[in-house]
């Protein structure tokens, strides 16, 4: 029941799949968390047992997928939810480290395939730009100009470059976007 719970820790469904979204996490079942729970969590479900006046039992934990596969990372920062009447979702407990500021802007290519495809064409933009006109061409006219027709060829050729080793990279890693996989378990 939401009405004697703390709404600074009431979350919806959509502000937790935008969080494992940016963050790259997962929202599983805590059956399938492989460390052990600290006890401070479990005085926590105790006292929310207690408030509520029933046995919950089901529990979610939002944390990074290293802590689904085999649970020895204990400096990872996991949050463990409980859900509400309403279908959303209680904050009881959080621990370990916070999420380091640069997690946002390493998993941005993995967010969804219009993130990965920005990061491809900035990346081959900028490679191109970078590239001296002399190392596109040996042709003397052409070298006085920064901007040519060679210099935009030079960028699709490094866009299929580069996007041909990173579709290789999905396919043999079994890479999937976070969008689809926040709430799966792989």
């Amino acid at each position: 029941d939401e009405e004697e719970l703390d709404e600074k820790k009431l979350f919806r469904k959509e502000e937790l799949k935008n969080c494992c979204t940016v963050y790259r996490m997962k929202f599983l079942d805590s059956q399938l968390f492989k460390g052990e729970f600290p006890y401070e969590a479990i005085l926590k479900i105790k006292d929310l047992n207690q408030l509520q006046r029933k046995d919950i039992k089901h529990f979610k934990l939002l944390a990074p997928r290293a802590l689904f596969k085999d649970g020895d990372q204990k400096n990872q920062g996991a949050l463990l939810f409980a859900e509400t009447i309403c279908g959303n979702y209680y904050l009881i407990h959080q621990w370990g480290e916070k999420i380091k500021w640069n997690r946002k802007i390493t998993c941005f290519p993995l967010r969804n395939f219009e993130a990965l495809l920005t990061c491809l064409l900035l990346f081959s933009l900028v490679c191109t730009l970078i590239t001296p006109t002399r190392m596109i061409t040996s042709d003397v006219h052409v070298q006085q100009d920064y901007f040519s027709m060679y210099r935009i060829a030079l960028f699709f050729h490094i866009v299929i470059l580069t996007a041909s080793m990173v579709v290789f990279r999905f396919f043999a890693h079994r890479l999937y976007f976070s969008s689809s996989q926040w709430d799966v378990n792989d």
